[in-house]
């Protein structure tokens, strides 16, 4: 009697244990399963050229927050220059919702993953963004002395805007100096493309008010109103 006692102790003993343990395990393996379908997966991707090229996947992998990745292509982010002198390509490959996809994007370029080919049509505005404003292309100088500044004028995009005078020590130095500059930026807002040419000394704006339609840019015109007026 006295050792069946000690048997049912030690299994009253060992029973919250086994809880604890079970419970430490399931949920988050449960919680994986439930996130993996719409997790944002880098599988591969590589960055150099020819065949000097670095694999940075475990490197992009890292800077994915809140499902989206979004970094200048340039040798600082992509692990350093493999390949000094020569223009270079990030290749990535990654799965979103459980479809791959695969991009090539050049030195200077702009990554923004998951792109808009991973979303359908009727989800595409809630999911990607659809105000959302990319600098596909920017270069500023004259003649053949231009600076690439595609992933510097990204890197000051707040809240969907880009608003800077376009002089010099915005866009990244003087490439020609005393002549006369333009900045020519080819970019992406509410899924449409387009291009401007400003000259030097002139306000950069983006987007402007014919990016959006009526009903969105009156309110966008009111709310710079209101803002004005609360100076």
């Amino acid at each position: 009697m006295k050792r069946l006692g000690l048997v049912l102790l030690a299994s009253l003993f060992a029973l919250p244990i086994a809880v604890r343990l079970e419970a430490r395990a399931t949920p988050r393996g449960a919680q994986r399963g439930d996130r993996d379908r719409d997790d944002l997966v880098i599988n591969r991707a590589i960055y150099g050229a020819g065949n000097r090229q670095h694999d940075i996947t475990a490197a992009l992998n890292s800077e994915i927050r809140d499902g989206r990745i979004r970094l200048p292509v340039t040798n600082d982010t992509m692990g350093g220059d493999p390949y000094r002198n020569t223009p270079k390509t990030l290749q990535i490959w990654y799965t979103f919702r459980g479809r791959q996809f695969m991009e090539t994007l050049n030195e200077n370029e702009f990554l923004d993953l998951p792109g808009r080919e991973a979303f359908g049509p009727g989800d595409r505005d809630r999911d990607f963004g659809r105000g959302d404003l990319v600098i596909n292309r920017a270069l500023y100088g004259s003649g053949n002395r231009q600076h690439d500044i595609t992933a510097a004028l990204n890197a000051e995009i707040r809240d969907g805007r880009l608003r800077l005078p376009v002089e010099n020590n915005n866009m990244g130095g003087d490439p020609a100096r005393n002549r006369p500059k333009t900045l020519q930026i080819w970019f992406t807002f509410n899924g449409r493309q387009d291009m401007m040419t400003l000259n030097e000394h002139d306000l950069l704006e983006l987007p402007g008010h014919w990016a959006f339609d009526d009903h969105d840019g009156g309110r966008d015109r009111d709310r710079d109103g209101d803002r004005d007026h609360g100076r």
